[in-house]
């Protein structure tokens, strides 16, 4: 099948300069990450994974520091722990009450990580499936970079695996 293009959703009036998104896992809430702010914003979708109709500010938003200031956003599997990341390489992860739930009670862990040592610009992350790898997305160079954690989404884990991709030819 070929993509084609179904809808836009607007987010200027939470965020006008987005940067990371994220949905929680049966599509129901978007998350958007952006400079503007320094913050996450919450959204609801009336029908998953679906933005072109139905989506609702919630109302909730959470503040995440300058250093992590809303270039990459990922979540653990059940939402209760949060992944925000800065275009100067820092990744800091924030513990929620509820899963995927800005409402509820949002605090850091106090763990954060420096990936700016091989990452320079970093754009986007992404875990695989059980939170043992890292993937760093560079937005200076075009490059894919690979960490491990020895225990799952644990940032104090954290190191390079030496392993990289560029992408530079594709993208």
């Amino acid at each position: 099948d070929i993509a084609s293009f179904t809808g836009e959703f607007d987010t200027t009036a939470e965020e006008s300069v987005p940067e990371g998104i994220e949905f929680n896992g049966d599509g129901t809430k978007m998350f958007i990450a952006g400079t503007q702010n320094n913050a996450i914003q919450e959204y609801e979708l009336t029908t998953p994974y679906d933005v072109s109709s139905g989506v609702i500010f919630s109302g909730n938003s959470f503040n995440v520091s300058v250093e992590v200031s809303g270039t990459g956003l990922e979540f653990n599997g059940d939402g209760t722990k949060m992944f925000a990341a800065g275009g100067g390489g820092t990744v800091a992860s924030y513990s929620l009450s509820t899963g995927f739930d800005l409402s509820s009670t949002v605090s850091s862990t106090g763990n954060t990580a420096d990936l700016s040592t091989e990452v320079s610009g970093l754009k986007g992350i992404e875990f695989n499936g059980d939170g043992t790898k890292l993937f760093a997305a560079s937005g200076s160079g075009g490059t894919i970079y690979e960490y491990t954690l020895g225990t799952a989404y644990d940032l104090t884990t954290l190191t390079y695996s030496g392993n990289s991709f560029d992408v530079t030819t594709q993208a």
